[in-house]
């Protein structure tokens, strides 16, 4: 089996073998999605079980992906033998207890593992620590507020390994909290400080407009902190293994004999990915959706919410809505918004009772007219059907997917469709195969929560995403569905953005994003700084919808570069005659590398002295873990409290709460699962956007009535806030409630309104020690 691995996924196989032997408690694999990930962890598994270096293995997944594994196990390795926790088995629990006793794989999913992490840490009655904990699709436990990141920290293992091709996806604080997992508490020293010595600096320096000064700290803390992290972190990217295969077959045709000696049985040629081209479609509101816009962003409330910084979390979601269809708005809002006008009543072709009705009501070329997206996106459509290729279509609303729907059946085209109803996923699998091997289906319709994760669906080479995310990874994910290992044919995509609006900047944070993650990463030592602080921050305003600056840049920037042929050109040509504004190269970003201006000598051994502070404030705390445990390590890290009749758990320092204030007991009732709690019609509001939102937002002040948890070191609120007491009853999905009228506010968007926020002060018992300021505990209290 290893001799059929690639070189890339042998060295991926060292690197996995090094964490268990070194001291080491876990490290993270963050190769790029569709480089087999999967297959180097079966193949890994299999020669540590056999060679008898570990017994006991959890392996912890969404849902959606247990028969992924289940498939590869017995396709790669048929001689490990696995078992299911969950409750779709007939007897979990003995499956568990089996494991636990005779060895080998279990198998899970993460809301499995947050109702029964007592169960899984004990064996009859007493401790059991795993050998190793495997935790695919790892960003589902990037948030510390959520109970799967809690219940991750809490399962006693020798060795984790965190599996993502993401490991960034919105801000540093999600690859803190994936170390603090992968790594138990001992690499990068407790959040309130990594966020003032490396995430701030970082982040700040990514601005366009970022200081001389500040853009040269920032690069010195983004090597540092690569520097600390290299040991426990390995990425590949499908650029890097393709310029390999490159050097590959350059060194070939230098030396014809290397390849005529080359032995397939020794190792196996490098992949070849086809070429990918990635644009973004700038395109036009309709009258109706700027009548609409213009009447949500100049309403009493959206002013009044500015003037005062309340939340606008409900109307950015409005907004995004009336850039895909008016007819995603319910009958509410439409009454709400005209009640302020009455004179554009007419423009909405018909009776106002008839509007959220059924959007099987309204004829095709009516839902078409309303929405600026439609004509391009069913023309598109049509014209790659004649062509014989194959898209995938991705939305975040299951509504809008019922609109486009509907009038793909009305041409004539065959469509298959896998959203969050499909829950039994036996069913979606059947829908997956017979996509892929009846050619006659031209379209596949997913849902971007759903269909973007663990998929390969290489029969499609087109991807259309309808609406951005505030996520990119979210975007990148339903991407590498199609562009992986085992397609081949050329690859385009089609990023769908109106000209003027919330789309616009939506899509600007997903460049800014691209731009932390690629420093942060160690992808690129200086990604390009596209963007000022104040074009990032404008969500409310509508600029002209004709034509967009954001293209117009971009156009001036890297309009030469684009890979193409004549066959593609052709394609551009007829995409310029569907009435769009402009076309960017979104797989262009970032090709070229900035220079910086120099720093003064001073200026540069001031910042040499803050990089060496810093990774010697964050050893220093990752000591503490290290040398005392995590109680110990708690009671020092922490400010000195009030004593309680209970044992306390210190959030400040480990990012989490007490289990059992997180409610992550025994009692709890059965959880839904991560992938499917699909009801779209009532959430949508994901942790981005909500994070987009919040900046500003002023917070009622409230009474304190026991000061035992700070807010602002934290990040989260009390337990008793959060409602995760003890008494829960029912435990919420933690990654996805995709109910679409209520939500769409995901976790940048409350990180982005929340900026300002006033939060109230409290007294100090003793002011000893500044450590807001300094970022460090007391030297004492440190040990120092």
């Amino acid at each position: 089996m290893y001799d059929h691995l690639y070189e890339y996924q042998k060295q991926g196989l060292a690197f996995l073998y090094s964490l268990h032997q070194s001291e080491k408690k876990g490290g993270i694999l963050a190769d790029d999605m569709g480089l087999g990930k999967t297959v180097q962890i079966v193949t890994f598994l299999s020669g540590m079980l056999e060679m008898d270096l570990i017994r006991s293995v959890l392996l912890v997944m969404p849902c959606s992906l247990l028969g992924n594994w289940i498939t590869e196990f017995k396709t790669w390795t048929p001689g490990i033998c696995f078992k299911v926790f969950h409750h779709s088995e007939r007897n979990p629990d003995k499956n568990l207890k089996d494991v636990q006793t005779i060895g080998d794989v279990l198998i899970t999913s993460y809301e499995t593992l947050a109702q029964n992490w007592q169960k899984i840490s004990k064996h009859d009655e007493t401790a059991f620590t795993w050998d190793m904990v495997i935790f695919d699709e790892a960003h589902k436990i990037k948030t510390p507020s959520t109970k799967s990141f809690k219940a991750a920290c809490l399962i006693p293992a020798h060795t984790r390994i965190l599996l993502t091709g993401t490991p960034v996806q919105n801000n540093l604080k999600e690859m803190w909290a994936l170390f603090n997992v992968a790594c138990q508490e001992t690499l990068l020293g407790t959040y309130r400080t990594f966020k003032k010595l490396y995430e701030d600096p970082i982040s700040k320096a990514r601005e366009k407009n970022a200081s001389p000064h500040m853009k040269s700290l920032g690069l010195k803390m983004s090597e540092s902190l690569m520097e600390m992290i290299t040991p426990y972190y390995l990425r590949r990217t499908k650029e890097e293994v393709q310029k390999n295969r490159h050097d590959s077959d350059h060194r070939n045709e230098r030396h014809p004999e290397n390849k005529e000696n080359h032995d397939p049985e020794v190792a196996v040629e490098m992949p070849r990915f086809t070429r990918k081209n990635d644009f973004v479609i700038w395109l036009h509101l309709s009258p109706l959706q700027e009548i609409l816009y213009e009447k949500v962003i100049y309403s009493d409330k959206v002013k009044e919410c500015l003037e005062t910084s309340r939340s606008l979390l409900s109307d950015l979601n409005t907004l995004k809505k009336i850039c895909d269809h008016p007819r995603l708005l319910s009958a509410q809002v439409y009454r709400n918004l005209f009640h302020l006008d009455k004179s554009g009543i007419d423009c909405w072709n018909g009776d106002e009772d008839m509007w959220g009705a059924d959007v099987s009501q309204q004829s095709s070329e009516t839902l078409i007219q309303q929405s600026g997206k439609l004509p391009f996106l069913i023309s598109l459509l049509e014209k790659l059907r004649e062509e014989g290729n194959r898209t995938l279509v991705f939305s975040q609303s299951r509504k809008m997917l019922d609109i486009i729907q509907n009038i793909l059946d009305d041409r004539g085209f065959k469509v298959m469709r896998v959203d969050g109803t499909v829950s039994d996923l036996a069913q979606r699998e059947r829908r997956i195969t017979k996509f892929k091997k009846n050619r006659d289906y031209s379209v596949f319709l997913l849902t971007t929560q759903v269909g973007g994760l663990g998929l390969n669906l290489t029969a499609a080479n087109r991807v259309v995403i309808f609406d951005p995310c505030w996520n990119p990874a979210t975007d990148d994910q339903a991407v590498d569905r199609v562009y992986r290992i085992g397609q081949k044919k050329a690859v385009v995509i089609y990023r769908l953005i109106t000209c003027g609006t919330v789309e616009e900047r939506i899509y600007r944070r997903q460049v800014f994003k691209n731009s932390l993650i690629r420093q942060a990463t160690g992808d690129e030592k200086n990604p390009v700084r596209y963007f000022n602080n104040q074009e990032l921050k404008e969500l409310f305003i509508l600029e002209d919808t004709q034509s967009s600056s954001t293209q117009i840049q971009l156009q001036k920037m890297h309009a030469a570069q684009r890979q193409t042929d004549k066959e593609l050109d052709a394609h551009i040509a007829y995409l310029h005659s569907l009435k769009i504004f402009g076309i960017s190269d979104h797989n262009l970003l970032f090709s070229e590398a900035q220079e910086d201006e120099n720093e003064t000598e001073a200026a540069q051994s001031d910042i040499r002295l803050k990089v060496e502070k810093a990774q010697g404030m964050i050893e220093a705390e990752s000591q503490v873990v290290r040398h005392h445990g995590m109680h110990e390590a708690d009671m020092k890290l922490s400010k000195p409290q009030k004593k309680s009749s209970k044992n306390t758990w210190d959030e400040r320092g480990t990012g989490m709460s007490s289990p059992e204030v997180l409610g992550l007991s025994k009692g709890s009732s059965e959880m839904e699962d991560d992938s499917y709690n699909a009801s779209d019609e009532n959430s949508h509001l994901t942790e981005e956007a909500e994070g987009e939102c919040l900046q500003g937002v002023a917070l009622p002040e409230k009474e304190a009535t026991k000061p035992t948890w700070d807010e602002r070191d934290t990040g989260m609120s009390s337990p008793e806030v959060l409602g995760l007491s003890k008494r829960i009853s029912e435990m919420e999905d933690d990654s996805y409630n995709a109910s679409e009228e209520n939500s769409h506010l995901t976790e940048e968007a409350e990180g982005e309104c929340l900026q300002g926020v006033a939060l109230p002060e409290k007294q100090a018992t003793k002011p000893i020690w500044n450590e807001r300021d300094t970022g460090m505990s007391s030297p004492e209290v440190l040990g120092l």
